[in-house]
């Protein structure tokens, strides 16, 4: 793997590689040893799919057979060594293997930023940063729930839920009724669900191969949607419609009427606060407006992560439709505040950013201050909610070709009278 890089390092630099390397293969043993990390990320239930993430991330920029060689090797000697030496344990565990799967995938891209030079070792970064700070951000996410739960302890679920009910259709609680009554539809949704890292590995790793350090700005924007959306998640603290009704949830939602004559209040549930905006649509979303410029395959798997999760978020009960509106602008104000290939006073990227923030703290000022403007006519939030989408639409069409890399960010030569017909036909 790096014997062709080997002698042009001098004695010393060897040595500190040498170390270096063997420190990083001996922390994967460590980290298991480590009770907090096992439970919480080796172990766990949703920490798999990242893991699995990170080595679709790098053997999608840097396919190696030598690399998958020494996944595989690392992926087979450290559940081994975690099952009989670390915790001698008996039972086997799939999700652990695919866990050290993806530890093993960390320790292959990072001897390799050790000891390669050059572009192949500016790939194999592009390829570990992300895959670490993924990681680092789920990781994270728990204490931030943790802390939204102790500062929140009454929850504003009651105001999602009139909102959801001025519409004159429960849509969160039919997309339940279809979850139960159509399991393996369900099972599917679900699946996409909890599988959400895969897609945003999917479209990261396609756009840096065809971008490279140009995609940096994408993987921020994921990166900044979980603390971004934590913000949000304290200013309106809400949970879900299963949370709300518990057990009557899908089959029993109250009648619009009584929906109308609801005294809404903050009502203590006990659950993570995250509920609006949709940060499980929000990522889907983003990965789709991303993945402009990617195969049909690639763009395809990308707009099943979305439809699914449509689906799953409220068949779950964990989000009301609202929940899933709002995301739009929010995706909008993240991605246009991560478009760093315009200038923030490019009315391409100054507008989509004030709308989509706007639109946002409107919403939430609206869900709790004036929900009964919803109530005059069903016209009215079916209205708004069209124009929230449509317009945050519509304004990421302004930017959408530059951050993907088909269009120049610069302003086309006046002289070129070729460059409108180019840019009408990209649009």
């Amino acid at each position: 793997m790096f014997s062709s890089t080997w002698s042009t390092f001098t004695s010393a630099e060897r040595a500190w590689r040498v170390l270096l390397s063997l420190a990083i293969v001996a922390g994967v043993p460590a980290l298991a040893a480590s009770h907090i990390f096992y439970v919480s990320a080796i172990a766990s239930t949703f920490y798999p799919y990242v893991f699995a993430s990170v080595v679709f991330i790098h053997l999608r920029m840097r396919f190696r057979w030598l690399d998958v060689g020494g996944i595989v090797l690392l992926g087979v000697i450290f559940p081994l060594l975690d099952q009989f030496v670390i915790h001698r344990s008996s039972t086997v565990y799939v999700v652990t293997w695919i866990s050290f799967l993806g530890m093993a995938s960390l320790v292959i891209m990072a001897l390799n930023a050790i000891w390669l030079r050059g572009e192949e070792r500016n790939t194999v970064l592009l390829a570990l940063i992300p895959g670490i700070l993924i990681l680092a951000s789920n990781h994270y996410a728990g204490y931030m729930h943790k802390f939204t739960e102790s500062a929140h302890p009454k929850v504003f679920d009651l105001y999602l839920y009139s909102f959801d009910s001025s519409l004159h259709a429960p849509i969160a609680f039919w997309m339940g009724q279809l979850y139960d009554k159509w399991k393996t539809f369900g099972d599917v949704s679900y699946v996409f669900y909890v599988g959400l890292p895969f897609s945003l590995a999917l479209v990261y790793a396609g756009q840096a191969s065809r971008m490279r350090g140009k995609a940096i700005p994408i993987f921020v924007a994921f990166l900044l949607m979980g603390p971004i959306g934590g913000i949000f998640y304290n200013l309106f603290p809400a949970l879900g419609p299963g949370h709300l009704f518990g057990a009557r949830f899908p089959w029993q939602p109250l009648a619009a009427e009584q929906a109308r004559r609801l005294l809404l209040e903050p009502v203590p549930i006990p659950g993570l606060r995250n509920a609006i905006p949709s940060l499980h649509m929000g990522w889907t979303l983003m990965s789709w407006w991303y993945s402009r410029g990617l195969s049909v395959y690639e763009r395809a798997i990308a707009m099943l992560f979305v439809l699914f999760t449509i689906v799953a978020t409220m068949g779950t009960g964990e989000h009301y439709f609202i929940d899933l509106v709002v995301a739009f602008p929010f995706v909008l104000f993240l991605q246009a505040m991560c478009a760093t290939e315009l200038k923030w006073n490019d009315s391409g990227r100054l507008a989509p950013f004030a709308f989509g923030l706007a639109t946002l703290l409107v919403w939430l000022w609206a869900l709790r201050y004036t929900p009964q403007l919803f109530w005059y006519s069903a016209a009215i939030p079916w209205l708004l909610c069209a124009l929230t989408i449509g317009i945050s639409e519509k304004l990421r069409r302004g930017f959408r070709d530059v951050v993907v890399g088909i269009l120049p960010s610069a302003a086309p030569d006046p002289s070129n009278t070729t460059a409108p017909a180019v840019a009408e036909v990209a649009r």
